[in-house]
């Protein structure tokens, strides 16, 4: 997240930054909750842990294996404050969110953020409807799904990957006229017109799910 963001130098992290790097993680947690199929996470993302430095790991790194500057030692329950590293050796990393108790107690944390998101996935049966349409959309950082959840009903989730407000029109033959719902709030957004289509509005690094409610 924070490469995507142009963000190099891990050291010198501002709380903007980490609340950027957040919203961009709950972007692409919402993404992946809020369409059909399996959704899954590691303890890395639930604690932000950041690389290590290459140096921290030279041996394991010497042959091109990259993959072990992601794989920094982690305290998902706060159990181990003083460790600074795992059993195996593995030295622990810097992690921006915090122990999942700690997450958990906090509204506005990444986790108790997460746990809204997957809230929408299980109580509207996202995981098993179907993916029907991916339709056109008139900015480069927007992306639309439209899906048919097992009860009939058609779910749209709406991702903003830019980080710039957007008023998106969201347009497919597969959306019926009816009434716009956000699925998190329960605010009615917008009525789908004739074409079946609709424009809601979205922050930056944002997703938004909602369902048409037709007559």
């Amino acid at each position: 997240m924070a490469a995507s963001l142009g963000i190099r130098d891990l050291s010198t992290l501002s709380p903007g930054d980490v609340e950027k790097i957040t919203s961009a993680h709950l972007l692409l947690a919402a993404y992946n909750a809020w369409q059909p199929g399996v959704f899954a996470l590691s303890g890395w993302d639930l604690t932000g842990a950041l690389p290590l430095d290459p140096a921290d790991v030279k041996s394991l790194v010497a042959t091109g294996d990259t993959r072990w500057i992601e794989r920094g030692a982690y305290d998902l329950l706060g159990h181990a404050i003083e460790s600074t590293s795992s059993a195996a050796g593995m030295p622990r990393a810097r992690c921006l969110y915090g122990s999942l108790p700690e997450q958990l107690e906090d509204p506005t944390s990444f986790a108790s953020r997460l746990a809204q998101l997957l809230t929408v996935r299980s109580v509207h049966g996202l995981a098993t409807g179907s993916l029907v349409a991916v339709p056109e959309v008139s900015a480069k950082s927007l992306l639309v799904m439209v899906n048919r959840l097992e009860s009939g009903r058609t779910q749209v989730t709406v991702c903003n990957f830019g980080g710039e407000e957007l008023s998106a029109r969201v347009q497919a033959d597969q959306i019926p006229v009816g009434v716009v719902v956000d699925l998190k709030t329960g605010d009615e957004l917008d009525t789908v017109d004739d074409l079946g289509g609709f424009t809601i509005p979205l922050g930056p690094y944002e997703a938004r799910a909602v369902s048409i409610i037709t007559a």
